[in-house]
């Protein structure tokens, strides 16, 4: 699994959700996306997480009723035992967030 494989999972997973999105960038180096509702706000970033806390996906979700200070209500970040099926999995659990 590299990087364009994980892109290409993700932007069908963008087609498919049904949440509200902007997305900031989309290259074949990365994508940045952020998704909005009422009561959250979440941050889906792809890319080569040379000095980040992730292989190639970080997905983060605040939940907007609670103090913005607080810790996430979802964060992932996947590594490199993690598959593309394992991230979808993951953003599936954490897009529940922002239903």
């Amino acid at each position: 699994m590299n990087l364009s494989d994980i892109l290409l999972e993700l932007r069908r997973w963008l087609e498919m959700i049904r949440i509200p999105s902007q997305i900031l960038t989309d290259t074949d180096r990365g994508l940045c996306v952020i998704f909005e509702t009422e009561n959250a706000l979440a941050e889906l970033i792809a890319g080569e997480g040379e000095c980040a806390p992730y292989r190639f996906v970080s997905f983060t979700v605040l939940d907007l009723r609670l103090d913005l200070r607080a810790e996430p209500v979802f964060c992932f970040h996947d590594n490199d035992t993690h598959t593309a099926e394992d991230i979808l999995r993951e953003l599936a659990r954490g897009i529940r967030y922002l239903m």
